[in-house]
């Protein structure tokens, strides 16, 4: 989760971005013009948005994932959902692969596969991805891959269709923590059954050192306001 939120925020525009150019703008306005209000006031915005306890208050609602799976769920379930994070590949080198994280999300469902008799379902971020995955796990464990996109609103609409042609409506959903409510709702929305989501950890626990600003505080700034404005535009658009 980290990795894909420190990527976003180092090389796209974010709220947190955006203050930072204010706060340096109105610092120059301030030395220049003698006028510090709208400085002072832009630094300690910037300042509070870097106590991690804010946001994950706000995340708390929506960390619905379980860190593994109940017997209940898994027998109430006809197939195992797997949204991945996309590959590592380096094509001067040759070099291919699939992520940590993705490898991480896969073992896990295998796991439950594997104890349910369930079969897996790989809603992949690109072709490289998904070629790797059919590669390594639909030797033992039946895997459908597919490529599903880079948004979770991608992966959402090709879930759909795969759950749709073969026939199934009861799904167990593995994927990342920060979007798991947002797959959940949607999913269930469009008229399937979610017995349970699979994180990898637990985005909303809070312990002491959220308390200490530091730059993880940007970072789950940078997931509460996509996940609000993701679920707000479903909302809106009435598949919610």
């Amino acid at each position: 989760m980290f990795a894909y939120v420190t990527e976003a925020l180092s090389t796209g525009i974010t709220l947190p971005t955006v203050i930072l150019w204010l706060v340096i703008a109105t610092g120059v306005y301030a030395k220049t013009r003698a006028s510090s209000q709208l400085f002072r006031i832009l630094v300690t915005v910037f300042l509070v948005m870097s106590v991690p306890i804010i946001p994950k208050l706000l995340f708390k609602p929506l960390d619905i994932g379980s860190l593994s799976v109940s017997e209940v769920a898994a027998r109430d379930a006809q197939v195992i959902v797997i949204i991945t994070s996309g590959s590592r590949s380096n094509f001067d080198v040759g070099y291919q692969d699939i992520s940590n994280a993705t490898e991480q999300r896969m073992a896990h469902a295998e796991k439950i596969a594997r104890e349910f008799d369930l079969p897996m379902i790989a809603s992949t971020t690109d072709k490289v991805e998904a070629d790797l995955i059919a590669d390594r796990y639909n030797k033992d464990v039946p895997v459908l891959v597919r490529v599903g996109g880079e948004r979770t609103r991608d992966h959402i609409s090709q879930i759909s269709d795969i759950l749709r042609k073969v026939e199934f409506s009861k799904a167990i959903l593995v994927t990342t923590g920060s979007h798991a409510y947002r797959t959940k709702v949607v999913l269930e929305a469009k008229g399937f059954s979610i017995s349970e989501v699979i994180v990898g950890e637990k985005d909303g626990d809070v312990s002491e050192g959220d308390l200490v600003p530091s730059f993880r505080g940007y970072l789950y700034w940078q997931i509460v306001l996509k996940e609000y404005w993701a679920l707000g535009y479903y909302y809106l658009s009435g598949t919610l």
